[in-house]
């Protein structure tokens, strides 16, 4: 792009109060720069509201093998995180980025903690050398 077209762009931006990265974006996701201006953008939120799955959540309990740890894993996973709609909206705010909702899951979410108490069960014993 020119710099000219460049100008354009961001003068189209601001004047639509629409931040010029969000706009770029769109026009190079194939939107016309006339849609791309007058589409409202979502407000940033600064705390996730988490409080739906605060009963949801199944305590498990004791020692346990490697297998039942990744099964329990997976079924809290399957259970919570494919429909969570934190999840769901920060996918499509973020796109492919997910350090922010990496972020969330792990600090603020109580299945996220559940998933890393689990995780103490996943570890692997000391390998043994083959000598041949």
């Amino acid at each position: 792009m020119s710099g000219t077209g460049r100008k354009q762009y961001r003068d189209i931006a601001t004047s639509n109060n629409v931040g010029y990265k969000v706009f770029q974006h769109r026009v190079y996701s194939g939107m016309s720069p006339i849609k791309a201006a007058t589409l409202p953008t979502e407000p940033k939120t600064k705390r996730v509201d988490l409080s739906h799955l605060e009963g949801r959540v199944e305590k498990v309990d004791g020692p346990m093998s490697r297998v039942e740890a990744l099964e329990q894993i997976d079924i809290q996973t399957f259970k919570h995180c494919d429909s969570c709609d934190v999840r769901i909206q920060m996918n499509k705010r973020n796109g492919t980025n997910s350090s922010k909702l990496e972020k969330i899951c792990i600090s603020e979410c109580p299945v996220g903690k559940q998933i890393q108490n689990l995780s103490q069960y996943l570890t692997v014993g000391p390998r043994k050398s083959i000598k041949g």
